[in-house]
């Protein structure tokens, strides 16, 4: 057997000096209560998952292996026992259970108290105990001690019978711990990445797609969540043509590996409104070069390019405006004296039928033009609001009232979802008022016969918005860059100010309009006004 090691003589001297009797049972009172180890069994959890995992790897195959793993915190505490169900219930029986403290001064010699005490690996092999009811089991245990990647320590421990005793067990918990170890400090560091990568993938302002090589959603964020209206887990494993119109683009990445750059594209959100995306997609290879998955990026534009346009028809409108007032002013000064003298002319050929007649269409032709240079006038520079608190739900109301008969000739319906309170802006009523005439007679106009035009009133944020919707034949993308501009008209007879108009009174008030639509769906006019 050899000499015996000091740690053990001293052990067991320290036994015999507190009157333990080697021949009774080993008895703790010392003991977590089940809260305690819950507790303890808690901050240790990964730890404990990890060890099991990589003992059970070793003793798992090994038939009636007759091996107990045993595993404690810093203080001796047993967190956890597996292993020979017969064995462990033996081990039981002498008192050595979960949450029970290994602590020579009541449990007597053993190896989890010498190996936290000395710091290295122990083993007690039969008689080495001080107690008889262990003399035929042989214990191994090693100290772990885990500082860069949880700031834990504790044992790991075999217990076996006196028979299968191996010197080799003590290397192999040894290469255990190492093994462990190196896990724990590669799970900190994918966690850190992890982190990283959540942190990054979660945050920026624009759509991250990763694909596997087959085609299938692996990773998305939330902002593609956003952009189509459904849930991360709804998505995941899904197809990318789930994600139309971008599935095409990633599904040519992966078939052909090929790299998509600021490729524009427009699609109809849910809510209907046409939205513009920048892509960027690109294949992904592992350190083999063998394709595993794509890569996609989107930028929504939208809103730059809305503000682009806005800009750009700001200028058209400055210059425009410029000529049209100037031409206004050329053709009111001759127009005047002309209705004036029309007007005497009348007043002279009163008998003559024919003449009357003639003289009448002259003067509406020219209240027409006198009509068309005002509104170049009001295009050109918009009278100055008079800015006053206005319940705009209220004005809605009264201009449904004077558009309704129009409606109600070609048997359309006007439906106001309006909100269960004031809603109060700093507008001046008429021009607003005029810009609901103007919206709701090209509704009107631009349907059939039949259907519903809804006028939706919703409050968002410090905004209130309002949606205009008919159900007309609908706009063109073509149409639709150019809707807002000065002389633009989808009608035969239309002069193609109206919108125009309505543009720059609301840009006086501080207020947008936005128009998405669809052929053969309708067309949805959209008013955001600041809220006071």
């Amino acid at each position: 057997m050899g000499i015996e090691p000091y740690y053990l003589t001293e052990s067991k001297n320290r036994c015999k000096e507190r009157g333990m009797d080697p021949k009774t049972m080993p008895k703790s009172t010392k003991k977590l209560t089940n809260e305690q180890l819950k507790q303890k069994k808690a901050t240790y959890e990964e730890i404990l998952s990890i060890m099991g995992f990589y003992v059970m790897k070793i003793i798992g195959p090994l038939k009636e292996n007759y091996m107990l793993i045993v595993i404690t915190d810093d203080e001796g505490y047993i967190l956890d026992m597996f292993g020979d169900v017969s064995f462990k219930s033996i081990i039981n029986n002498i008192g050595i259970t979960n949450g029970v403290r290994l602590c020579d001064q009541e449990m007597g010699t053993n190896s989890v108290d010498i190996a936290l005490n000395k710091k290295h690996p122990v083993q007690i092999i039969g008689p080495g105990h001080f107690h008889h009811a262990l003399h035929q089991t042989a214990c191994y245990s090693v100290p772990f001690y885990f500082s860069e990647s949880h700031f834990l320590s504790g044992t790991i421990s075999i217990m076996t019978s006196i028979d299968r005793h191996n010197p080799y067990l003590v290397p192999l918990l040894s290469s255990i711990v190492d093994s462990i170890e190196r896990e724990l400090l590669l799970k900190k560091k994918n966690d850190q990445l992890n982190l990283f990568h959540n942190i990054t993938i979660n945050t920026i302002r624009d759509g991250v797609i990763i694909t596997n090589k087959y085609g299938r959603i692996t990773e998305i964020n939330p902002f593609v969540e956003e952009l189509f209206n459904r849930s991360k887990e709804d998505l995941l494993e899904n197809s990318i043509f789930d994600l139309d119109p971008f599935g095409k683009y990633l599904y040519d990445v992966l078939e052909n590996q090929t790299i998509v750059h600021d490729h524009k594209i427009y699609f109809d959100s849910l809510d209907n409104k046409t939205k513009i995306c920048l892509l960027d997609a690109l294949p992904i290879y592992d350190d083999n070069n063998e394709l595993i998955g794509s890569f996609a990026n989107i930028r929504d534009i939208t809103e730059k390019y809305n503000l682009e346009k806005q800009v750009i028809l700001s200028e058209k409108f400055s210059a425009i405006g410029k000529l049209a007032a100037g031409l206004a002013h050329e053709i009111r000064n001759p127009l005047t004296s002309i209705m004036g003298f029309t007007h005497l002319l009348k007043q002279k050929y009163t008998e003559d039928e024919a003449d009357e007649k003639y003289i009448n269409i002259i003067s509406e032709e020219l209240t027409s033009l006198n009509e068309m240079v005002s509104q170049f006038v009001l295009m050109a520079k918009p009278s100055s609001p008079e800015f006053r608190l206005v319940d705009i739900q209220s004005l809605i109301r009264d201009t449904v009232k004077i558009m309704r008969s129009q409606a109600i000739l070609k048997n359309i319906a006007i439906e106001e979802k309006l909100l269960d309170h004031e809603v109060n802006l700093l507008i001046d009523s008429a021009q607003i008022k005029q810009v609901f005439i103007n919206l709701i007679q090209n509704a009107i106009e631009a349907m059939e016969r039949n259907g519903t035009i809804q006028i939706i009133v919703k409050q968002k944020n410090d905004s209130v918005i309002i949606d205009i919707k008919d159900e007309g034949k609908g706009i063109s993308e073509k149409e639709m860059n150019q809707i807002l501009n000065p002389f633009f008209s989808t009608k035969e007879s239309g002069l193609g100010l109206g919108l125009s108009i309505s543009y720059r009174i609301l840009n006086n008030h501080n207020a947008k309009i936005d128009v998405s639509s669809k052929l053969g769906t309708g067309t949805t006019f959209t008013l955001i006004f600041p809220t006071v």
